[in-house]
């Protein structure tokens, strides 16, 4: 060893096997009365690990507590395993595995509903779990709200018929629309930290251990701050991932940064405005519970003019400027399963929501066209709704992706395709018009209701694409991509 930091720079082609997302066969058996209830279900699932175990433990736990997906089902019964193989180990992708099992549940849930003469969107809806409801898990939900995003759906697709002449018939180009459901676990257990300061200039430093990547939890947690504090937005800074001085965070992913920094934060600033109350009311000789907070400052009921800002306050704590008042708010969320039961609670909350999209297909080429692509998550209270629906949007079209081009190529454990010319990904020709539709049913738990938005915009793509391509070319395709061929 070299007793020094060490940076790992990867060419392109290393990069194909250092890290893939798993494969995976799945076998689903299910059992439904002729009105379309479901009443019980079979799920076999094994999935390509790679040469090493990595997260695959984890992988397959998540399979198995969204086997079900989003739906009441009284009986079920899962095996998930998972085998080594001549490849590079495989680990978690955005949507952890829950896309590609909403890709074999909700096209069979189409082919039932086919099988027994009803519509597929009735049979979803007679089906579907709500508040309350408990898992196969034994858990209670909260906070479901996949109805509501797929009767967002539907009417958001109702509102374009599909033009009579490419609806079927002869006409070797036809149209046709396809739907799908998901829920989603997300990282269980888990724990964040917080760190706030009050500065002497009234304004708050917050500093965390997750990291900005792009998904814009920077402005997120900005504003969750500011609001939980009582103060502008301009006056909150965050400080992000220094191992040196931030506090502990569990990771940057399972989109769990704004629900659990989220309230980790809003916690550390009651802390703080607990102190400033208590600090506040000596310096102004009355009761903390004749004291409110607006725009920066403490005020006496009743009495506007006796205020006192934040800066002032933290000034006359030190008898001069340089001091900063603090408090550490934290997000822990305690979950387990039962390993010889299954019983317990899985996931700190699910996400749940939907997609639609209308297809074009050649039926003598096999070309194809994406025209529309809607889609409606549960984000429980869209703190930025812009960010919002750019992160699903952002994910829809990255399943797409995954939908029509990317595929991996083997020889003996060896990659055909290590490159970005021979390993395609959708480009904006290809991207549709993306309508996003935010639900929000606010969860008890989450920081003024929310839960999080980056992954699970992803699940529903695959499926509610195959499901359109199926009912355009009267045929179903069960692997993933979706080729011409």
């Amino acid at each position: 060893t070299v007793g020094r930091p060490v940076k790992i720079v990867l060419a392109r082609d290393e990069v194909f096997v250092t890290l893939t997302e798993p494969g995976v066969w799945i076998r689903i058996k299910t059992a439904v009365s002729r009105d379309g209830r479901l009443l019980g279900r079979e799920i076999e699932a094994v999935l390509d690990t790679g040469a090493y175990a990595d997260i695959t433990v984890r992988l397959a736990r998540g399979v198995g507590l969204t086997a079900a997906g989003p739906y009441r089902i009284p009986h079920l019964a899962v095996d998930v395993s998972a085998v080594y193989t001549n490849k590079p180990p495989a680990g978690a992708l955005r949507g952890v595995m829950i896309r590609q099992l909403c890709w074999a549940y909700e096209q069979e849930m189409d082919q039932i509903a086919e099988h027994l003469g009803i519509d597929p969107i009735g049979m979803r809806m007679q089906n579907l779990l709500a508040t309350g409801d408990a898992m196969h898990t034994g858990e209670t939900l909260q906070a479901v709200g996949v109805r509501e995003c797929l009767e967002r759906v539907q009417a958001e697709l109702d509102r374009h018929p599909i033009p009579a002449p490419l609806a079927g018939g002869a006409h070797p180009t036809v149209r046709a629309r396809g739907v799908a459901c998901f829920i989603k676990h997300t990282m269980t257990p888990a724990l964040s930290l917080a760190d706030v300061h009050l500065e002497d200039d009234g304004s708050l430093t917050v500093r965390v251990g997750s990291v900005e990547m792009g998904q814009g939890m920077s402005t997120a947690l900005a504003q969750i701050a500011a609001d939980a504090m009582g103060l502008p937005l301009g006056q909150v800074s965050l400080v992000f991932a220094d191992t040196s001085s931030s506090p502990y965070d569990q990771g940057t992913n399972s989109s769990r940064a704004v629900f659990h920094m989220g309230r980790a934060i809003v916690e550390g600033t009651a802390r703080l405005q607990k102190d400033l109350l208590a600090r506040a009311s000596e310096l102004l000789e009355v009761s903390p519970t004749d004291l409110e907070i607006r725009d920066g400052y403490l005020a006496v009921r009743g009495h506007p003019d006796s205020r006192l800002g934040f800066g002032e306050i933290v000034k006359r704590v030190f008898g001069r400027g340089g001091g900063s008042l603090h408090a550490r708010g934290m997000s822990k969320a305690d979950a387990y399963l039962d390993r010889q039961t299954g019983q317990g609670k899985g996931s700190t909350y699910y996400f749940t929501g939907a997609a639609g999209c209308e297809v074009e297909v050649d039926r003598e080429t096999g070309a194809f066209r994406v025209l529309r692509y809607v889609a409606a998550n549960n984000v429980g209270k869209a703190i930025n709704p812009m960010l919002c629906a750019a992160q699903i949007e952002g994910a829809a079209v990255m399943g797409l992706s995954q939908t029509f081009f990317e595929a991996l190529r083997w020889d003996n454990g060896q990659p055909l395709n290590p490159n970005l010319a021979d390993y395609p990904l959708a480009s904006i020709r290809e991207a549709p018009p993306v309508e996003v539709v935010l639900v929000e049913i606010p969860h008890p738990e989450g920081p003024f209701g929310a839960i999080g938005a980056g992954e699970p915009g992803i699940v529903p793509t695959s499926a509610a694409i195959g499901n359109a391509v199926a009912r355009a070319l009267g045929a179903r395709v069960f692997d993933l991509p979706l080729t011409p061929d």
